[in-house]
């Protein structure tokens, strides 16, 4: 008996993308910092403070990250109260 109690067939499922480039690895990062953020505060009070539309924010809580930049990110993030740093370390 399957305790799956949607009965779906987990092995038709696609594979989820792996992300391996640094840039959009710290891009996810990002997104998921502020999704946790607009979660707590709510979508109103997330685009009063940061201008984002509807559709943006959608975008951003799906991780469909391909029309954000890193700088803009940042600039999300700090218009949600929050300081955004980096640390580098050299590569091998």
């Amino acid at each position: 008996m399957s305790m799956n109690p949607y009965d779906i067939d987990v092995t038709k499922l696609k594979l989820s993308k792996e992300i391996t480039d640094p840039k959009e690895i710290l891009k996810c990062q990002i997104a998921a910092k502020i999704i946790d953020i607009s979660v707590e505060i709510g979508t109103d009070k997330t685009q009063e403070l940061t201008g984002l539309h509807k559709a943006d924010l959608s975008r951003i809580r799906v991780m469909s990250l391909k029309r954000f930049t890193i700088d803009r990110l940042i600039g999300i993030a700090n218009d949600l109260g929050f300081e955004v740093s980096l640390k580098f370390k050299k590569g091998a």
